[in-house]
């Protein structure tokens, strides 16, 4: 059976090494990218005109003193 070269041993080495590196970096950017496309930023939902200030006065009467 023939010996690896050192430039070979090298190779294999590195691969194995990085191998979960990259996995994991891969599994970020798709997750990265799930999260961009699937889940809604609050700040980008559209709202209604009028009902944030409906709904700011309805809390602050209902936490006020008596």
């Amino acid at each position: 059976m023939e010996r690896f070269s050192e430039t070979q041993y090298c190779l294999v080495v590195a691969a194995v090494l990085l191998t979960p590196m990259l996995a994991l970096w891969i599994i970020e950017v798709i997750g990265w990218f799930l999260r961009l496309t699937l889940w809604r930023h609050p700040e980008t939902v559209p709202r209604s005109e009028g009902s944030g200030d409906e709904l700011a006065e309805a809390r602050r009467a209902s936490h006020s003193p008596r």
